[in-house]
């Protein structure tokens, strides 16, 4: 009385089936956006929007380096500095059609802590800050 005939246990798996696609289908489209998009936000997908948009100039701001430190109650000054290249991200924007044109570099100070030296005169200084490289790229 209750029991599925074949067919309808064959429509009921085909329907299964076609959600799990379609569900596959939605997460992959999913997942390329948010390539894209992060792509699109990324140095090289900035430069490439620059170059489709016809701008002949492209400005960029890398950082490069942290400095952080800790003081300590002795007064010592304890700087390390903590390397933050992205490497290849230049070549790969001259790759989509740029030159590079100039290159500086500027040290942004975030904070700073100073403390007597307890043995000696004088203190000890931590400074701590962020490296910046900024670029700024021709078209080609």
């Amino acid at each position: 009385m209750f029991r599925k005939t074949e067919e309808e246990k064959a429509a009921e798996e085909a329907k299964k089936q076609a959600e799990a696609e379609a569900r596959q289908q939605a997460a992959t489209a999913a997942e390329q956006q948010r390539q894209a998009a992060a792509f699109a936000a990324s140095p090289v997908g900035q430069a490439t929007t620059a170059k489709q948009q016809g701008q002949q100039l492209f400005q960029l701001l890398l950082p490069l380096a942290e400095l952080n430190g800790q003081s300590s109650s002795f007064g010592s000054a304890d700087n390390e500095l903590q390397n933050l290249m992205q490497n290849n991200v230049l070549d790969e924007i001259e790759k989509v059609g740029w030159r590079l044109e100039r290159a500086d570099a500027v040290f942004t100070e975030t904070g700073a802590t100073s403390s007597s030296r307890v043995l000696q005169t004088g203190e000890g200084t931590v400074t701590r800050g962020t490296i910046y490289g900024l670029y700024i790229f021709r078209a080609t």
